[in-house]
């Protein structure tokens, strides 16, 4: 879809993508790290570590299908974690959203892990 919206700039449309990815996945892991209980300066410090780590620059740079997935469950596990804990239906949905397009990004992430996780949580 890029590439038609931006046929003379793929490249830069790409990296603008990516390095919103990152940001998105440091601030999920910053959520995630606070949700779990750690202090904010600790949660801070880990993402920060994570985020200039060399093997995150290097998958923030290349522009392959990891780096989208490690977001979508970053985010999944935000949202399963708040809809565990406050039993919130916006939760729940937005957990389902992110294991789907972690799903339909990666197809190692088969259709089948998100059926015993639905029927957990519906019965």
């Amino acid at each position: 879809m890029n590439l038609k919206l931006f046929p003379s700039r793929f490249d830069g449309a790409m990296h603008v993508e990516y390095l919103a990815l990152g940001l998105t996945a440091t601030i999920a892991l910053f959520l995630l790290l606070r949700q779990l209980g750690l202090p904010a300066l600790v949660s801070a410090v880990i993402a920060s570590v994570f985020c200039v780590a060399p093997a995150t620059l290097l998958y923030e740079n290349w522009l392959f299908y990891e780096y989208p997935t490690m977001t979508w469950l970053l985010l999944a596990a935000v949202a399963l974690h708040r809809f565990l804990a406050r039993d919130s239906v916006a939760a729940g949905v937005g957990f389902f959203a992110a294991a789907a397009a972690a799903i339909y990004t990666r197809t190692v992430f088969q259709l089948v892990w998100l059926v015993p996780i639905i029927g957990r949580c519906c019965w």
